[in-house]
């Protein structure tokens, strides 16, 4: 087969981290949105931008959450940073995505007959899909 299976020690250290920011969750600072600075949507803008998202930047994570969130037992805010921590793993096992384009793998990668399901182990999932 052309690709490798994940390891155990990393799908563990993926899982741990996922459930970690489930217990936890993430912030960021900053504004220049009309979106509230506390809402997933805006952190993820800005945290992908490296600083104060915009409305026309933040408007995607909107959209990626509203469709996301009917699809996850989990809240928007916990979806928002288990996706977050998804995308670093990700970027440690050097698979190049987005937190924008794992926000938009969840709800087709989830069945409508099936939601609500538990999203950490639907990224947790995407991620071991995406290594070669």
């Amino acid at each position: 087969m052309g690709s490798r299976l994940c390891s155990t020690p990393v799908r563990f250290a993926l899982v741990t981290a996922l459930c970690a920011v489930a217990f936890n969750g993430c912030s960021s600072e900053g504004s220049t949105s009309s979106y509230s600075e506390d809402s997933s949507e805006y952190q993820l803008a800005s945290l992908a931008k490296g600083s104060p998202a915009t409305d026309a930047e933040v408007r995607p994570y909107e959209l990626a959450l509203d469709a996301a969130e009917p699809m996850c037992q989990e809240g928007r805010s916990l979806i928002g940073d288990m996706t977050f921590v998804a995308q670093g793993a990700a970027a440690e096992q050097s698979i190049e995505t987005t937190t924008l384009e794992l926000l938009r793998a969840i709800p087709e990668s989830v069945p409508a007959e099936l939601a609500p399901t538990l999203c950490a182990d639907i990224l947790t999932s995407i991620v071991i899909l995406m290594m070669d």
